[in-house]
C-alpha cells in the first residue's frame, strides 16, 4: 500500500482507501492525524518513510521553500513522488494576495532554477535535488510532480544501466532485490 503524507490537509480531506494516508496540518481538525507547523524542522517522521508527499496549496504560506522542499526530499523513499500545487505570482493578484495567511508565491521556473541538478550548484541554497517529471500552470497554479534525486541511492535505472551487458557467471553474487528486478524487465539470472 501507498504509504502518503497529506501536509495542510484542512479540515475536509476524504482520505482515499488506495493510500495509507498520514494528514498533517498546523491547526487540530477532525481527522488530522499530526499537529505540526511545517516551519519546524526536521518535521516529525524518519527518513525515507513515505512514497508520496501532497501538498496541495501550502508552500505558500510556509516561511522557507529550501527548507521544504528538503524536507520533503528526506521523508520520501527513493523513486517517491511530491505532489504540489501553489498560485503562480503574478497571474492572479486576488489569488495570490488576498489571502492574509499567504508568506509569498513562486514562479513555474522558482523550481527549475533551484532544485534540478543542472542549476541549483549555482546558487549553493541546497544539495538535495528533484528530478521534475511534470511542471505546468493551469488556471494561475502551479502544479508539480517532482521526485527526488538520491546520488548514494541507486534507482532501478541506475541499477539496471550498471548490470546490462554483465557477465551471467556473476548473477549468483546478485542481491536478491537484483535478481528480482531483472525477472521485471524479462532478463534470464
Amino acid at each position: 500500500m501507498i504509504r502518503s503524507l497529506v501536509l495542510g490537509c484542512g479540515p475536509h480531506h476524504q482520505r482515499r482507501h488506495t493510500h495509507q494516508e498520514t494528514l498533517l496540518d498546523v491547526r487540530p481538525f477532525p481527522g488530522v492525524d499530526v499537529v505540526h507547523d511545517l516551519n519546524s524542522t526536521p518535521w516529525p517522521f524518519g527518513d525515507h518513510s513515505y512514497h508520496e508527499v501532497v501538498a496541495l496549496h501550502v508552500v505558500e504560506h510556509l516561511d522557507d521553500l529550501v527548507a521544504f522542499m528538503d524536507e520533503a526530499h528526506r521523508v520520501l523513499t527513493v523513486g517517491g513522488a511530491l505532489y504540489l500545487e501553489t498560485p503562480e505570482a503574478g497571474t492572479d493578484l486576488d489569488l495570490t494576495h488576498s489571502d492574509p495567511t499567504h508568506v509569498r508565491c513562486y514562479r513555474r521556473h522558482t523550481w527549475i532554477n533551484y532544485f534540478i541538478p543542472s542549476e541549483a550548484p549555482k546558487f549553493g541554497y541546497t544539495e538535495k535535488h528533484w528530478a521534475i517529471l511534470d511542471l505546468r500552470v493551469e488556471d494561475g497554479v502551479i502544479r508539480l510532480h517532482a521526485s527526488p534525486i538520491k546520488p548514494h541511492e541507486p534507482t532501478e535505472s541506475a541499477v539496471l544501466s550498471a548490470i546490462r551487458g554483465r557477465p551471467k557467471r556473476h548473477d549468483s553474487k546478485l542481491p536478491d532485490w537484483v535478481r528480482d528486478l531483472l525477472k521485471k524487465i524479462g532478463e534470464d539470472t
